[in-house]
């Protein structure tokens, strides 16, 4: 009687869950490092995924506020989970009924592997891929202000290097009215 009961329980009053899910390794963000893009010693160079480090900051992106925020906000989960946003602690409801149906794990393999399960199958495809994308600009904004970062210290090292030559040739052309040598500029910029 309880195997039929459940049975009949489970088919006809509780609701199918599909599950989504996505499998993605983090960029290693020392490929943006100053010493690394310079580096010509470097043994086999440095690989473009990241190790555990690299995996352990996406997934604290992964599981943070701002990107639960974003999925709870953009497909109207309080709708979609029919819960009434009069009630009280409605995005307390919301939120928890999303982090129990939702997980952002490293796997052996230090992966990152995203799921969710949701009634609705295309809903749950379409919010793995915004949970990958909106992790994915995340991230890149780290690496983006670590290029900015390289970029501002080599422009300043070139801005330098370029009053030293300066100064040089200042030098070079007051010396050579000193002693009377005569100083000229080759074609590609060189003295001469």
């Amino acid at each position: 009687i309880a195997a039929v009961a459940s049975a009949l329980f489970s088919v006809f009053i509780m609701d199918e869950y599909y599950l989504s899910w996505s499998t993605f390794y983090p960029i290693n963000q020392q490929v943006f490092d100053r010493n690394s893009i310079f580096n010509t010693e470097a043994a086999g160079g440095i690989d473009y995924f990241g190790g555990k480090g690299d995996a352990n900051r996406v997934l604290t992106i992964a599981n943070s506020l701002p990107v639960e925020q974003f999925i709870i906000d953009s497909f109207k989960l309080a709708e979609h989970y029919k819960i009434d946003k009069d009630s009280k602690y409605w995005a307390t409801k919301v939120r928890k009924k999303f982090e129990k149906n939702y997980e952002a794990i490293k796997t052996d393999n230090d992966a990152i592997r995203i799921s969710l399960y949701d009634t609705d199958p295309k809903m749950a495809a379409d919010m793995i891929n915004t949970i990958v994308t909106r992790i994915d600009n995340i991230n890149k904004e780290v690496a983006l202000n670590t290029k900015r970062k390289t970029y501002d210290a080599i422009s300043a090292e070139i801005v330098k290097y370029e009053q030293t030559m300066h100064d040089f040739s200042d030098t070079l052309a007051i010396l050579g009215e000193r002693y009377k040598i005569k100083v000229a500029t080759g074609s590609d910029g060189t003295i001469i």
